[in-house]
């Protein structure tokens, strides 16, 4: 692969990521029947201007293959080429090995795909009688270009488009705090601080700072429109593969999330889409027993509810057995016989490392890859996942993930006299722990009766610091204080000395000296000048829900 010029490159990639989305869009309404002019028409230009980009960049060998998927569209669009599963089939596995390509070229290592099985699919869709004769590339994974030679790793600048709406709304905001900046440096010049312009320039200027990150914060969210693609092209090859006829509704698809959000959580989603189209959809016959339409639903819904977007991934399918995921836990020793554990605690079981209900393994599942991926996935992004489902009826994922990375709410708790931020997203509640509502059982587990249910109570200081706070009773104070978070379908409080607060904060990355450190996953400045270090709570309850608490 030719040595290119680096913004050529960074051009072509921008292209070609919008092109490529654009497309498997497009490639999914023709799969799903709509061959109507306007939609051959438009995958027709997309083709067309995909070669272009191809060529001014020097990519031959792309350009060619654009070439040949442009000559079947052409012919799909005359009615000389019927689009159905078959075509469409080859068509997506082209355009796999297209974004393969392209993956390679943002990549460090240079390698020199081979289009040639794609181009002899292609052309066999030209004469049908030849189609048999080619053997077709394969299609649940993209095919691998392969490997030729190795370059020199080359840092990688990401790009992202943002709207002059927004670019103007930014610059507007930075000419007036320049403008209230001015006025504030006069008045502290004169020693004139106190005085009502003074205190009104004061006042104004904060409302500009959080407006401007209010428009900053946005410049890095992308429509979730991209996503929602990619899971439905997921569950298309997916129920193919295992002959199911399933059927993806979208709602939301405006819905914006952080960029980087976006790029974590595209590949545990997928894994959830997998899941439900070969857990979840049952076999037709199955269906039609249960007085089901054939054809199965899985629904793919967003929307953004203050800090946070929701994505929900339904299926209308069998639903979770209960009993059967409880016979596994208990055969894996994950619970203990006979334990008496509600729905929610029953149906957390799944997040258990490796757990699967499938006892034999197939392309997709019983490999003991399973959704715990998808909890740490989230986990790590400051999010949620709840499980909702009804047996017979279908089940359903919710996710609550964080619309920005980089400014979070926190509540900042104290223990042992130091400061700690916790995601406001990871609680349930505050709660009060006096002592006469604590209860201590077998030794020093603690726990609390809270409105009827019971949970124990870990101490935070314990956990950090590796001993019981400074007090004359450890433990034991007369007004203490909890934060609760939900693990695994079960509530656990974490006792702190004292909530100071709550506050929106700047994340910042640690060094390695702290990166490391189990549930500390960044550091923060705090209103004060503090520093302060941001926790994982669910981390923590992973390691330690086992361990007495002092």
């Amino acid at each position: 692969m030719q040595e290119i010029d680096v913004e050529l490159k960074a051009a072509f990639l921008e292209d070609a990521d919008e092109l490529i989305a654009e497309a498997e869009a497009a490639f999914l309404k023709l799969d799903s029947g709509d061959d109507s002019d306007e939609t051959v028409g438009a995958i027709f230009r997309l083709a067309h201007s995909f070669k272009g980009s191809a060529k001014v960049v020097g990519f031959n060998d792309l350009a060619a293959i654009a070439h040949k998927l442009e000559d079947v569209l052409s012919q799909v669009r005359k009615r000389n080429l019927k689009a159905d599963r078959q075509a469409c089939t080859v068509i997506f596995a082209t355009l796999d090995a297209i974004k393969a390509f392209v993956a390679s070229v943002r990549g460090s290592e240079e390698v020199q795909p081979d289009f040639a099985p794609f181009a002899a699919r292609l052309e066999a869709l030209l004469a049908p009688q030849e189609l048999c004769a080619v053997p077709a590339p394969p299609t649940v994974q993209p095919p691998k270009p392969e490997r030729r030679t190795r370059s020199t790793a080359r840092s990688e600048e990401h790009t992202i488009r943002v709207s002059t709406r927004r670019l103007d709304q930014v610059l507007n905001l930075v000419g007036e705090m320049v403008v209230h900046q001015s006025i504030l440096s006069e008045h502290a010049a004169r020693k004139a601080l106190e005085s009502d312009e003074a205190c009104q320039a004061r006042a104004y200027m904060y409302k500009l700072v959080r407006e401007a990150q209010r428009v900053a914060m946005s410049l890095r969210l992308v429509p979730i429109k991209p996503l929602f693609q990619k899971l439905q092209r997921a569950a298309r090859d997916v129920a193919i593969l295992l002959g199911k006829n399933v059927e993806v509704v979208t709602v939301g698809e405006e819905a914006e999330i952080d960029k980087t959000v976006l790029e974590d959580v595209t590949d545990p989603l997928i894994h959830i889409v997998r899941n439900a189209v070969d857990h979840g959809i049952e076999p037709a016959e199955e269906r039609a027993r249960a007085g089901k339409r054939p054809q199965a639903t899985v629904t793919l819904e967003a929307m953004q509810q203050d800090e946070h977007v929701v994505i929900k991934i339904a299926d209308d399918g069998r639903g979770l057995d209960r009993a059967r995921i409880l016979e596994k836990a208990v055969s894996r020793r994950i619970v203990a016989a006979g334990a008496n554990l509600t729905d929610r605690e029953v149906y957390a079981l799944i997040f258990a490392p490796g757990f699967s209900t499938k006892d034999d393994v197939t392309e997709i599942s019983g490999r003991g890859v399973g959704l715990d991926i998808v909890e740490r996935a989230v986990s790590s992004l400051k999010g949620s996942i709840d499980v909702q489902t009804k047996q017979g009826q279908g089940t359903a994922f919710v996710l609550s993930l964080p619309l920005s990375l980089s400014i979070v709410s926190g509540m900042v708790v104290l223990v042992d006299g130091r400061k700690y931020i916790i995601p406001v997203s990871q609680l349930e509640e505050t709660i009060d722990l006096s002592r006469p509502r604590v209860e201590t059982v077998t030794g020093t587990l603690r726990v609390i009766n809270l409105r009827g249910e019971v949970i124990p109570i870990l101490s935070l200081c314990s956990l950090l610091h590796g001993a019981p706070r400074s007090r004359a009773v450890a433990g034991r104070s007369e007004h203490g204080s909890g934060v609760v978070v939900l693990h695994h379908g079960r509530k656990v409080a974490f006792e702190v000395d004292d909530i100071a607060g709550q506050q929106q904060i700047v994340i910042k990355k640690l060094g390695n000296e702290l990166g490391n450190l189990p549930g500390i996953v960044a550091g923060a400045v705090l209103s004060t000048g503090e520093p302060g270090l941001v926790l994982d709570l669910q981390e923590l309850a992973s390691k330690e829900t086992h361990h007495a608490t002092v």
